[in-house]
């Protein structure tokens, strides 16, 4: 799975070996996907994301899907997780250390709102 091969590489956060010691882990709760452009079947693309939020127990992110050489942008896609006891069923809040590292790369966004924010993303492609 290369998303988490890239969180244990560049954040040192193996979400399986989280998983397994404490009995938490992330759920996808919703997602929101705008279709900018479309990709062609065997199309090699760039997916980017960043943390552009999060709370004690849930976090959002953004991620543009991009051809491969980053300049038609494809797609843009926020995905909202929440931290889970998987044992209890419940949700779970994140420890000081997880927040520690969330408050280190989170990069917030202005736009609050995916359809403002997708649309100030596309204005921002066609001005340029």
């Amino acid at each position: 799975n290369a998303r988490e091969d890239q969180v244990l590489e560049y954040y040192n956060l193996d979400i399986f070996k989280h998983i397994r010691t404490t009995g938490k882990g992330w759920v996808v709760v919703s997602n929101q996907i705008a279709y900018v452009k479309p990709a062609i079947m065997m199309e090699e693309v760039i997916i980017e994301s960043q943390l552009i939020k999060y709370l004690n127990s849930s976090l959002q992110v953004e991620m543009k899907m991009w051809n491969s050489d980053k300049t038609i942008l494809k797609s843009i896609f926020w995905t909202t997780f929440v931290y889970f006891e998987i044992r209890n069923q419940k949700r779970a809040e994140h420890s000081q250390e997880l927040n520690n590292l969330f408050s280190s790369i989170v990069n917030p966004v202005e736009e609050v709102s995916f359809e403002k924010r997708s649309r100030e993303i596309i204005q921002k492609m066609k001005n340029n």
